[in-house]
């Protein structure tokens, strides 16, 4: 069955995964992959919030160790929550926080009624040690490198961006919602030749196709060194929404294009963890 109409839906931020409700809403983030945080609402108000703190998992687990007993001198109910490792549930002053010892140590804080404690700690992953990131938010779906900076974050109703950059080299991941009325019809080559510049100004570019993903490519020399532009689309029917990606680099970054592509190809399960 499909996570919305199971009423969820899939999150991947800096590197972890979770499953929430799919009333759930991002309504702040701050921070990189070695401290921050994230805040969830419906329409009552604040649902979640995740913070998380770098290292590794030694270090991580050490510091939930001291994090416990700190909290167990100050009288707080605390509990080992026994089908997760490293995983300890506790309740003060009615909210409800579960740390978690993963890659790097994190806390889901509820600060009204629980909703979904169980189900969400039971599909939390880290996968900070892998080489590339899933990255899953209000449409967006791909993969990108781990190492690589975010550097523009938009989230609009219409379409939201992530903007990522290694020195002159960039991937771009994005999604545009409303899809049927933007393609009217049309296949997503005719719909991209008509309204994407990339794709109109290079009527010489290479198409190829992989499951329902449309890959349109375009090298060029650059500093004396072949340099490819590609674009990738995919139309989420369940969403109704067109989920992309864009990569800029040498072409000899050809294992990078390849896991970026297959990322969006196949969202369901990305395992690139030796890319």
């Amino acid at each position: 069955m499909k996570d919305q109409e199971r009423g969820v839906q899939q999150l991947a931020w800096f590197g972890f995964t979770s499953v929430l409700p799919v009333a759930w809403n991002v309504t702040a983030y701050q921070g990189d992959q070695r401290l921050g945080a994230l805040t969830l609402a419906d329409g009552g108000g604040p649902v979640l919030e995740i913070r998380w703190r770098g290292g590794n998992p030694v270090q991580a687990e050490r510091e939930l160790k001291r994090q416990i007993q700190q909290l167990e001198r100050r009288g707080a109910s605390v509990e080992l929550v026994e089908f997760a490792t490293n995983t300890y549930r506790v309740t003060r002053g009615g909210a409800t926080v579960v740390l978690l010892a993963r890659q790097r140590l994190f806390e889901l804080s509820w600060p009204q009624q629980p909703m979904a404690v169980e189900a969400i700690v039971r599909s939390f992953s880290d996968q900070a040690h892998q080489a590339f990131w899933r990255w899953t938010l209000y449409g967006v779906d791909g993969v990108a490198p781990a190492r690589w900076s975010l550097r523009k974050i938009s989230l609009l109703p219409g379409g939201s961006r992530l903007e990522f950059a290694r020195r002159s080299q960039r991937i771009l991941l994005g999604s545009w919602s409303m899809a049927e009325r933007w393609l009217n019809g049309r296949s997503l080559e005719q719909w991209a030749a008509a309204t994407i510049p990339l794709v109109k100004n290079n009527p010489a570019g290479r198409w190829s196709s992989a499951g329902t993903t449309r890959t349109f490519s375009v090298t060029e020399r650059r500093w004396f060194r072949g340099w490819r532009n590609t674009l990738g689309f995919r139309h989420n029917r369940q969403a109704n929404c067109i989920v992309w990606f864009q990569v800029e680099a040498p072409d000899t970054e050809e294992r990078m294009f390849q896991v970026v592509a297959e990322g969006l190809v196949s969202p369901e399960r990305p395992d690139h963890a030796s890319g």
